[in-house]
């Protein structure tokens, strides 16, 4: 990852402070709940242009359609890949938080040369938990910048919010992975590469098993990807009879995500409703995820 500092962390408050951080150096963060793109399922790009324009329009007191006529707004559909968010956020004076809790090791080819997921935005979030690709024996994570201030500032904040013992120059946490989970992980790490590279044949199996079957689609990767399929998530108009399927079979299945995000009650102030983004919502009644692990 270059010069990335890399940071372990407790657990999963990883992502909250990065952002408390960056609030308090006065960096604006926006709450994009935007829709996927058909047939890939991924971020879209033109709702994430969009949701930046209503951001705009509801600041400067104007009606959306002042704001996207002034901006010359696009409205082609393809998905918000990370060569196109990271100008995109720097204009508009955003950070970029990456959520790779679920993605250790999964990179992306750019100019010629591979990245990893969690090392282009401002910040990265890994998680260890049991079940992740790399997993401790409970709760851990890692954040990783190549911003060292912020780095200095994440440092002071996973310890109770100083930089010398029994100082504290603020409120923080108490984040320090043990060392138990770090030998956990120290000792599976070596096995990673050939972990990925197993759910990747896996992966590769089921999508050509499931070629044409009608019903079912198969989760879709873009060439310029390398995944890791932290899971194998397939989609089904039937989904209720496929699981009542797989389970009279005795093959384990789970709808990891019930809910899309802007329908959590968490997210409530924001306020979304059901049908605003059709999307998300049509692939939470009909996602299901097969055992792909190595």
């Amino acid at each position: 990852m270059g010069n990335a500092v890399v940071l372990a962390w407790s657990g999963g408050k990883d992502s909250a402070l990065a952002l408390d951080e960056l609030s308090r150096q006065r960096v604006e963060i926006a709450a994009l709940l935007t829709t996927v793109t058909e047939g890939h399922d991924r971020i879209s790009m033109h709702g994430v242009r969009r949701a930046l324009l209503e951001r705009q329009a509801a600041s400067l007191g104007l009606p959306l359609e002042t704001v996207i006529i002034s901006q010359e707004a696009t409205n082609e559909e393809y998905e918000a890949r990370m060569e196109a968010l990271l100008p995109l956020a720097r204009r508009h004076g955003l950070a970029i938080v990456e959520d790779a809790a679920q993605a250790i090791g999964a990179r992306r080819r750019l100019d010629g040369q591979w990245r990893l997921a969690g090392e282009l935005g401002t910040t990265g979030a890994f998680s260890f938990f049991p079940s992740k690709n790399l997993g401790a024996w409970g709760d851990g994570g890692m954040m990783v910048t190549q911003d060292a201030a912020l780095a200095e500032r994440l440092r002071k904040l996973r310890v109770h919010g100083g930089a010398k013992q029994y100082f504290h120059e603020e409120i923080g946490t108490n984040s320090r992975l043990d060392t138990l989970q770090a030998v956990v992980l120290g000792a599976k790490l070596p096995h990673l590469a050939d972990w990925s590279a197993r759910r990747r044949a896996h992966a590769a199996f089921y999508t050509q098993a499931l070629a044409g079957v009608d019903g079912i689609t198969p989760p879709v990767t873009d060439p310029a990807n390398e995944h890791i399929f932290h899971q194998y998530t397939i989609r089904s108009r039937r989904r209720d009879d496929l699981v009542a399927w797989l389970k009279q079979k005795g093959i384990g299945c789970a709808v990891y995500y019930p809910k899309p995000l802007h329908l959590q009650p968490c997210f409530a102030p924001l306020g979304y409703r059901e049908g605003q983004v059709t999307a998300s919502e049509q692939r939470c009644g009909e996602v299901r995820s097969l055992p792909v692990c190595p």
